[in-house]
């Protein structure tokens, strides 16, 4: 009887698998975060980053990494290794994915259940909530380690990565920088719900103050980094780009900046938090 007690108690108490969503818009200074958060407990688990079959594909293939200075040929090449990369972590209609495999593999005892790290920006909140739904089905503990930067210093940062990693990292078009950001940053309350207790918020920006005129940072940053190649934009194009920046405009404006900045946390207090999720 004392033995079955004993199994049962280790049984209950056997750490469960963990999952953590690394969100945050390009440039935000996600890398960084988790270097200063110097966690034993996160550098063991692996991790999944579209971005690294990105740069394998980049040197196989020869494409640069560097697509804010890069020719049509170039981004078209970028463009499909990203979507292989998507495809291969996450799979298709028809196909699973390597994140698919991991997560619905049957754990036992000699070889449970693997943990991971998801690094990516989780602009989608639909894409988000439905591998959130999937992990948790699957007996996973999920957490969301959400970092907030400022949109000129994430479009700053951009554009130093591929010169400051020596060509090792990418350095995207801006625009894509600058749309993926809003996408990001719109979904803070909603995932601050779904995650509970288990979402971490990390402000990343400094005490440097930052453009919130929508119109110049855009000037700015990025239609410098037009496409010469591009058609000329129609009266629809202008219109889309309009009530695009006049959304971008409400956003940096209202108070819900405010909101993430004051719902964040220190590292300290994030790297006790995430090493609690870990080992419970």
């Amino acid at each position: 009887m004392i033995r079955l007690v004993s199994l049962l108690r280790e049984a209950i108490e056997k750490p469960k698998a963990k999952a953590i969503f690394l969100a945050g818009a390009p440039g935000a200074g996600k890398g960084t975060v988790v270097r200063n958060l110097n966690s034993d407990s996160l550098s063991n688990l692996k991790v999944f980053n579209i971005d690294d079959e990105i740069k394998r594909l980049s040197k196989e293939q020869g494409f640069t990494l560097n697509q804010m200075n890069a020719d049509p040929k170039d981004q078209s090449a970028f463009a499909k290794a990203m979507s292989t990369a998507r495809t291969k972590l996450f799979g298709t209609k028809d196909e699973k994915g390597e994140i698919s495999k991991t997560i619905e593999k049957k754990g036992t005892d000699k070889e449970p259940k693997e943990s991971f790290i998801l690094d990516g920006t989780s602009a989608s909140y639909k894409n988000t909530k439905k591998l959130y739904d999937q992990l948790k089905e699957n007996g996973y503990d999920v957490m969301m380690i959400f970092i907030y930067n400022d949109l000129e210093t994430s479009l700053i940062n951009n554009q130093k990565r591929f010169e400051k990693s020596k060509g090792e990292d990418r350095s995207l078009v801006p625009s894509v920088v600058y749309k993926t950001w809003l996408e990001v940053y719109k979904n803070f309350k909603a995932y601050k719900e779904l995650f509970g207790d288990n979402f971490v918020s990390i402000s990343n920006r400094g005490k440097k103050k930052t453009m919130k005129d929508i119109q110049k940072i855009f000037d700015t940053y990025v239609l410098p980094y037009k496409s010469k190649d591009a058609l000329p934009k129609s009266e629809k194009d202008n219109a889309e780009i309009e009530e695009k920046n006049k959304e971008f405009e409400n956003f940096l404006n209202s108070g819900e900046i405010e909101d993430i900045i004051n719902t964040s946390i220190s590292i300290d207090d994030a790297k006790t938090k995430i090493n609690q999720f870990l080992s419970k």
